[in-house]
């Protein structure tokens, strides 16, 4: 190992020409330019001048410090500034103030360790270090170094005191924690040599700390002084690994601890920061560190306690530091060394040393072409699309799962009840939201839960606990009061889950009974949504833990499963290759919509590549605007029954070859027979080619000459004879829809081929119903149930609360009540609210994975419903040559004009709208999904705003044009 001397001898070849090769990290590649403005300034200095170098002073850009400040810059041409707390636009401002007076250019430094948030407002926050040693993924850890460095450099900070690359092997340690990559040494290091190149790419030196580990410590020396009482053999085998591999590697600055090693430190001043043994023996001498050495805050009590200002100073200066941080007493401090320099204590070549090393470092950041950093577009820069994609993405590779026996992931065709351990509102809770997309989940109190655990209603709980992670050293163990109520739910023996969104040691207070348990270590919403992701396996479990807790949760433990081809979630469209600037079109349109009374509210969805990126539940149930649309609000879907419930079971019956769609009506029905209707294929009448009526106003001819209810067809209380309920407070004789059937029978065809036709539908629904039962409850079974569709229903007001249902309409023709909770269709009503071509409700949510189930090819949740060839059958023009764009069941673009969709989407692509107001849409090619649900007939069906303006084309179009690619 060379000396320091021997690297200053080096330092003089250099110079004097002899050398020509880099020799320290602190060297440009235009070395011997470097060298000329480094004499330069410093020849131009005087004593107390170069001795200001050494200090950086802490300031804030939230007080009132800049005349203090400027009096340090006139006075003693210090040498940088640590900023914390204030604003970016605040700090930015003054750092550019700053930079004007002073005669050397000032090293801004910052700890910002998880990016600026750390220390300053309106900031963004990356994950915590322990949470990319969960994520364990290099590419992830670079980018967030080379995105916390572009932050930086953008308010002109040019060195982060960071990454931490502490080992955090005690669990009681107060204030490393979450800051630590982990307890395993080779994974710290490799995370941190990425975390540490990213930020050098942005030009921003990093400063590893803190030397020579402060993880296995269990006092915060912010408040006194932590004792290591490591040996030199163990200090090897763990804490120094890092730091040797980091320095190994290039890095420019280390950052020595307030720590007192007595095994280590045989003479001298027991604290690490001022102990010559550790500063100069070690880190310099022995592991050949040439950069800048960094003292920690001086103003900590783990230093400052027991010496007076000028003392702490002085002797981590002659302990080895180059840059004194923020020393209490600036002025004091510095006439305390030249005044060991004047009596010879200190030797000015030493003190040369230092500020040379100090002003390499500022001219290889650029300090010495320093030039005013603007302002504009500060914030925009500081919150980029890039850092919240890395910030969801690294989060979501995070969680972590325990799963000993393998009951993940969840099945999405179960009952959940939920809790928060914390007290969180459901409501507004990301966590639950996202569980809430999945399966049917109840926020239900204890004692509730008690209850449906006792009844057998539900099949499993899910338990949060979210404490306050706003900084990675808050307390976030679970409270006596969380731990009884875990205990008396796991005493119930039904199964429960349990996600914790802190730090992993608080799982050392888990019993074990409680399993499985899924780890989010950070209280986000990012965590939340991917850990609930995570859960029912849309997302791949990843994560592994980054450090040893006990026994039951070790050092890289963590069960992983990939992710089964479900919808996933995320906030930023440009995850799937949309703009969400260009998105906010669609908002617009919305805007005109509601401004227009084209309906009174409803629900939005857009999913790319299997990814739903973009919803807006707007407006309201009703034009009186009381009650706002949510995501889980149900509507009328209409016509959308026809390829959300029937078609589905059509295609399965074809599948098991049950049907052909070369089968005639008077094949599945003998009164069909002779018939012209009996004579139409199941293709042409799905195709809508068959030449049948658009529909038959069953309803009028049971209205007398008022307009009003036959009594002898309907009454107003049910009973066995009038069984069929019409809508609230009126039930139809249970015989009459046989008087439909024999309607339909007696039906002739149009001269012209292509009439879309609600009829085929009444047929496929009896055929159905006779030969395998209640029709509801088969694409029940079949599909909404299996797929987690737990939002759509037949008959909702039998299952959902009114007031989570959008009226359709406040009928004063046939009914004369508002409908809600009952199907609009006159015809469908007629059949109990249960038919092939409506009176299916659902939201937007659960359309979209039907219609990613279709895309995928019959596929969804690792499940096969339908087979890819079946789809790609029905998903046929067969009759595109006659002018008929329609497939078999499902809607097609249209082949000329004004049409079925916007005209921008794929021949391939195909869907379905509805009377009521509603569309849904897939495009394979695309790989798009665009749901669009409202109730625009309410409060009257005849206000065809929405259709006569085009707007849910209008929007699918402005959908399109937000594609990047």
């Amino acid at each position: 190992m060379r000396s320091r001397l021997q690297r200053t001898i080096a330092l003089l070849l250099l110079c004097s020409g002899f050398l020509f090769a880099q020799t320290s990290v602190l060297d440009a590649k235009d070395s011997a330019l470097q060298m000329q403005w480094v004499d330069s300034v410093y020849r131009s200095m005087t004593l107390e001048q170069r001795v200001g170098q050494l200090m950086v002073v802490f300031t804030d850009s939230k007080s009132d410090d800049f005349d203090r400040i400027k009096e340090l810059i006139d006075n003693y041409t210090i040498g940088g500034l640590l900023f914390s707390v204030g604003t970016p636009e605040k700090q930015l401002e003054l750092t550019n103030a700053y930079q004007k007076i002073s005669e050397v250019p000032l090293l801004i430094t910052m700890d910002a360790e998880w990016g600026l948030a750390m220390r300053l407002s309106n900031s963004f926050a990356f994950p915590y270090a322990m949470t990319l040693g969960a994520s364990n993924d290099t590419a992830f850890v670079r980018q967030i170094g080379a995105r916390v460095g572009a932050h930086a450099r953008r308010i002109g900070v040019h060195m982060n005191f960071a990454p931490v690359v502490d080992l955090n092997t005690n669990p009681s340690n107060p204030i490393i924690g979450n800051r630590s990559f982990g307890s395993d040494p080779d994974r710290v290091s490799k995370l941190a040599s990425a975390f540490y190149q990213g930020m050098w790419s942005e030009g921003v030196m990093g400063s590893i700390k803190h030397f020579p580990g402060h993880g296995d410590t269990a006092t915060d020396s912010h408040l006194t002084l932590p004792v290591v009482k490591s040996s030199r053999r163990e200090l090897d085998s763990l804490e120094l690994k890092p730091f040797r591999h980091l320095i190994r590697s290039g890095v420019h600055s280390v950052m020595i601890a307030h720590l007192a090693l007595p095994n280590i430190v045989s003479s001298g001043l027991a604290t690490a920061s001022l102990s010559k043994q550790i500063g100069t023996a070690l880190l310099q001498d022995e592991l050949g560190f040439e950069g800048l050495v960094i003292t920690d805050a001086l103003n900590m009590k783990g230093v400052s306690a027991e010496l007076s200002p000028e003392e702490v100073v002085v002797a981590a200066f002659n302990a080895g530091a180059d840059i004194l941080l923020y020393p209490l007493e600036v002025g004091k401090s510095i006439d305390a060394l030249l005044a060991q320099i004047r009596n010879g204590s200190i030797s000015e070549a030493r003190l040369e040393q230092s500020v040379k090393n100090i002003l390499k470092a500022k001219y290889v950041l650029g300090l010495n072409k320093w030039s005013n950093i603007d302002t504009v577009n500060l914030s925009e820069d500081l919150k980029s699309t890039e850092d919240q994609i890395l910030k969801e993405e690294v989060f979501e590779s995070a969680i972590t799962v325990f799963d000993a026996d393998n009951r993940l992931p969840a099945p999405v065709d179960k009952s959940y009840a939920y809790l928060s351990l914390s007290g969180d509102s459901a409501e507004d809770d990301p966590f639950f939201l996202t569980l809430s997309r999945y399966a049917h989940i109840r926020s239900l109190p204890l004692e509730q839960i008690l209850e449906q655990v006792s009844s057998g209603t539900v099949d499993a709980v899910i338990l949060s606990h979210t404490p306050n992670t706003d900084t990675p050293w808050k307390n976030t163990r679970f409270n006596r009061k969380a731990l009884e109520v875990m205990k008396v739910i796991s005493d119930t023996s039904i199964p429960v889950i349990l996600a914790h969104f802190g730090s992993p040691y608080a799982l050392a207070d888990l019993d074990d009974s409680l399993k499985p348990v899924v780890l989010g270590y950070q209280s986000t919403v990012e965590s939340k949504r991917a850990a609930a992701q995570v859960i029912f396996g849309a997302l791949a479990a990843r994560g592994r833990l980054p450090v040893r807790v006990n026994d039951r949760f070790d050092l890289g433990d963590g069960v992983q499963y990939p992710a089964k081809n479900m919808l996933t979630y995320s906030a930023i469209p440009e995850r799937v290759g949309l703009s969400s600037r260009r998105l906010a079109a669609v908002d617009t349109l919305i805007q005109e919509l509601l401004e227009k009374g084209m309906a009174p509210g409803g629900q939005l969805l857009v999913a790319r590549s299997g990814k739903v990126v973009f919803e807006r539940n707007f407006g309201y149930l009703n034009p009186k605007k009381k009650d706002s649309v949510k995501w889980n609000t149900i509507y009328d879907v209409a016509s959308i029954t026809k390829i959300a419930a029937s078609l589905p079971l059509i295609m399965r019956a074809q599948e098991r070859g049950e049907i052909g769609l070369g089968d005639r009506f008077s094949d599945w029905f003998n009164q069909l027979k002779g018939t012209e209707i009996g004579e139409t294929s199941l293709i042409s009448a799905l195709s809508h080619n068959g030449r049948l009526p658009a529909w038959i106003p069953f309803y009028k001819e049971t209205l007398d000459t008022n307009g009003k209810p036959i009594d002898s067809l309907y009454s107003n209380v049910y009973s066995e004879t009038f069984s069929i309920p019409v809508s609230r407070s009126l039930y139809l004789k249970n015989d009459y829809p046989k008087v439909m059937f024999e309607r339909i029978a007696r039906a002739e065809l149009e001269s012209k081929r292509y009439r879309y036709s609600d009829l085929p539908y009444y047929l496929i629904w009896w055929y159905f119903s006779d030969r395998y039962g209640a029709f509801d409850r088969q694409i029940d079974q079949f599909l909404y149930k299996p797929m987690g569709l737990t939002y759509t229903s037949f008959n909702p007001y039998k299952v959902f609360d009114l007031e989570n249902i959008a009226p359709s309409e406040i009928d004063d023709y046939f009914r004369y009540n508002e409908l809600q909770g009952y199907v609009h269709d006159m015809g469908a009503a007629m059949l109990g609210g249960v038919a092939g071509h409506a009176g299916l409700f659902s939201n937007a949510n659960d359309m979209a994975k039907l219609m990613q189930l279709y895309l995928q090819g019959g596929e969804y949740g690792k499940k096969r419903y339908l087979y890819s060839e079946t789809i790609r059958r029905f998903n046929t023009c067969y009759y595109c040559h006659q002018g008929n764009r329609r497939g078999v069941g499902f809607d097609k673009p249209q082949l000329e004009g004004e049409g079925s969709t916007c005209g921008c989407v794929s021949s391939k692509s195909f869907g379905h709208l509805g009377f009521t107001g509603t569309y849904v849409w897939a495009d394979p090619e695309a790989e798009l999904v665009y749901v669009f649900l409202s109730n625009r007939t309410y409060p009257d069906m005849d206000n065809n705003l929405l259709g006569s303006s085009n707007m849910r084309t209008r929007i699918q179009k402005a959908i399109y044009d937000a594609r990047l690619d």
